[in-house]
């Protein structure tokens, strides 16, 4: 998990996404942790779920999950959302859209991959900071299986 984590940060890094700097790509200990210094928007990736099923003839299969939160700072009405074209500043759903362009099908390098998949787009959700900073976050679950 831990070179899988890895290797997505440098494929968003090296592929860019629209208005997120490359220190504000990041793996994380918890979806809810922004570490200081990273600015707005920015994208943690957190390891998921591991799932492993065994077969016949001892074969196994393992699927690993990965979560991905964007954090957007809510300024101007939508455009946090839906960005803003006078801005050129991308929304939370123009930041989504890549990752699923950068991330879909994308075996990373990986020989023993066999699948690479958004498995899940949550909703978009509303957070206040202890400092009363308002954020809204969007998550995306990929979904990554091999044969072992």
């Amino acid at each position: 998990m831990d070179e899988l984590l890895q290797k997505i940060k440098d494929e968003l890094k090296s592929q860019g996404v629209n208005g997120v700097r490359t220190g504000d790509i990041y793996i994380t200990p918890d979806t809810n942790f922004i570490p200081q210094g990273v600015s707005m928007p920015c994208i943690n990736i957190k390891d998921g779920k591991v799932k492993r099923v065994y077969g016949a003839s001892d074969s196994k299969d393992l699927t690993m999950y990965v979560r991905l939160t964007i954090w957007v700072k809510l300024t101007a009405k939508e455009a946090a959302l839906v960005g803003s074209d006078k801005s050129g500043r991308q929304g939370i759903f123009d930041i989504d859209k890549r990752l699923t362009t950068i991330l879909e099908n994308n075996l990373l390098g990986f020989s023993d991959l066999e699948e690479a998949v958004v498995d899940e787009i949550k909703e978009s959700r509303f957070y206040r900071s202890k400092k009363r900073e308002s954020y809204q976050t969007k998550e995306l679950i990929m979904r990554y299986s091999k044969s072992i």
